[in-house]
């Protein structure tokens, strides 16, 4: 699951920072396909292969554009861990962090999070508000002079459709080209 989100999240990376350049989705398309070059032979690889790729595609056709700006894509932090009673800064530690996105929307800037999920429902979406990290991202990056009023989730829920035991290339293509 984590090596899967990793691949979404640098195509998604990516996507963002070749805002407006021609061939924009067959380049994240691309990046898609390096990312998993044993796929002819390894069936699991393959199978997280066609799920990127109908993801991406699926994304990409949803969001050809957005209705936010991007103010910044993977912006790394790094602040102070400061006790609240004391005033006194950890002499061990720091926090540290990568933020998937900073956008301007409505006047606002948002930290944009990216979240790749199995099944997205109402226990899913009721958890996100309790989500700490992302709590301190905002926090560590008004530190750092990023005005963040609240946050963007973007969801990409993973497509279900699985390749047939013993069916060919050809025919999972055809049989996911008739859902589409």
């Amino acid at each position: 699951s984590l090596a899967f989100g990793s691949v979404i999240h640098i195509a998604l990376e990516a996507w963002y920072r070749l805002t407006g350049e021609e061939q924009r989705l067959l380049k994240v398309l691309q990046l898609i396909d390096d990312a998993y070059l044993n796929r002819d032979g390894d069936p699991e690889e393959r199978d997280m292969w066609h799920r990127a790729r109908a993801m991406f595609e699926g994304y990409a056709a949803r969001y050809p554009e957005e209705k936010f700006s991007i103010v910044e894509v993977e912006r790394q932090f790094e602040g102070k861990i400061v006790n609240p009673a004391t005033g006194a800064s950890s002499q061990t530690f720091t926090m540290a962090g990568k933020a998937d996105g900073i956008i301007q929307l409505d006047g606002e800037m948002l930290l944009l999070e990216h979240k790749t999920v199995g099944n997205l429902d109402g226990s899913y979406l009721e958890r996100l508000w309790c989500d700490t990290q992302i709590h301190l991202y905002c926090l560590y990056l008004r530190e750092c002079g990023y005005p963040v009023q609240g946050i963007l989730y973007n969801c990409l829920a993973k497509p279900r459709l699985k390749r047939r035991e013993g069916e060919t290339e050809a025919e999972f293509q055809e049989r996911r080209l008739a859902l589409a």
